[in-house]
């Protein structure tokens, strides 16, 4: 199907499903930016559920609800519900009250061929225009160029727009772009999973490689390892030729200048900058947790959620490795990560979805973020869509 198909069906839309449309691609794409409750005082949580909700509603009222879908949405429901109640945690409520409605408008709208190829189309665009932006403000900065102004993320660290894309990071002068994110990881996991879905839907991949060769300019370790991937094991001979010569231009271009040494930092194993370094302190970290307190690893960590910070400090840093989840969650979220890591390990299994399947494996192994709001519509609404075609999964639940 190309994309003139897709515009012609989506004249044939009905109104719920053009509104549908629109709510999912600002849900999972747009309203978890920091601008949001960082320049204008606004919880997400405060955008994110009404509209999280007209959603569900639009989607109930466009295709219902079958048995199936209705028994997985209560039983995840009861299941937040009675963990809350355990861990007496108002905390642990509102980290997880999204994970139910994100599964049914997944596991719905996985299923409408003609919603995933507009939303496809929709975040291509969105992604090259973000990447030219990033890479305005990447010359920009490079230049000596000053930040326009500054606001709180929400974990409090300060976010900062240089001219034509937001950034936590600018090490020597160099910036991490993060473009409408919080952080340089989290745009690179939105361009990556456009290329996971393009992948899905069989899409350009000249255009694909051009993402992720843009993407670059997040300097993010795993968006590289993505990248070698994708050209050495998907892309025909004359792609992987001018990837080689894209990425000859770039390391020519930057190795060897002093202001570029904490990313080339990062693939010396013995360096303190080295990629894993951080992730293996994390998992460390972890390890001395359950040890002194084995209930973290049922329960997770909402003891410290009558802190008013809701962290435990003296725990040290447990933010994004593949323990994250259980740090967190304790089992409700360890069954979650799990049985979505064995859908992504069959998957593997489709000679199609091998590449998606191992880059949001990849993903996932770094930024677990299963319950955080527009994550988990970006890693479920792919794998939901991959189980499907692949007929993991009956195409009705029914």
């Amino acid at each position: 199907m190309g994309v003139y198909d897709v515009i012609d069906h989506e004249k044939h839309l009905s109104f719920l499903a053009k509104v549908s449309l629109v709510l999912f691609f600002f849900l999972a794409v747009v309203f978890w930016s920091p601008v949001f409750p960082g320049l204008f005082s606004i919880p997400t949580g405060y955008l994110y559920l009404p509209l999280m909700l007209l959603l569900c509603c639009a989607l109930y009222l466009w295709k219902g609800m079958t048995s199936n879908e209705l028994f997985i949405f209560l039983i995840l429901l009861l299941s937040v519900l009675v963990f809350s109640a355990i861990t007496q945690s108002t905390t642990n409520f509102n980290r997880f009250i999204f994970i139910p409605f994100c599964f049914y408008i997944c596991v719905r709208l996985a299923r409408e061929r003609k919603i995933i190829e507009r939303f496809c189309d929709w975040l291509t665009v969105f992604c090259i225009v973000a990447i030219v932006l990033a890479w305005i403000s990447f010359f920009y900065v490079l230049a000596g160029g000053e930040p326009q102004l500054e606001f709180p993320n929400p974990d409090s660290r300060p976010n900062r727009l240089y001219l034509t894309s937001l950034s936590n990071a600018v090490v020597g002068g160099v910036i991490r772009t993060a473009f409408i994110y919080d952080e340089p990881g989290a745009f690179s996991f939105v361009l990556v999973v456009a290329v996971i879905i393009r992948e899905m839907l069989a899409k350009s991949r000249m255009i694909s490689l051009l993402i992720l060769l843009g993407g670059l300019v997040t300097f993010s370790l795993i968006h590289v390892m993505v990248l070698a991937i994708y050209v050495f094991l998907v892309l025909s001979f004359k792609f992987k030729i001018i990837s080689a010569l894209a990425l000859m231009i770039v390391v020519i271009a930057t190795f060897g200048d002093p202001r570029f040494g904490f990313f080339y930092d990062r693939f010396d194993s013995d360096g303190d900058n080295a990629g894993l370094s951080n992730r293996i302190v994390q998992l460390e970290n972890f390890y001395n947790v359950i040890v002194d307190d084995p209930e973290v690893f049922f329960l997770g960590d909402y003891n410290c959620h009558v802190r008013e910070e809701k962290r435990c400090y003296e725990h040290g840093d447990i933010s994004s490795s593949p323990v994250t989840p259980t740090y967190l969650g304790g089992i409700f979220l360890l069954i979650i990560q799990v049985l979505t890591h064995l859908a992504l390990l069959s998957l593997m299994l489709k000679k199609r979805f091998f590449f998606p399947a191992v880059a949001m494996t990849l993903l996932l192994l770094q930024r677990p973020y299963f319950h955080l709001l527009g994550y988990q519509l970006l890693i479920f609404f792919p794998v939901f869509y991959m189980l499907y075609d692949a007929s993991f999964l009956k195409r009705r639940f029914s």
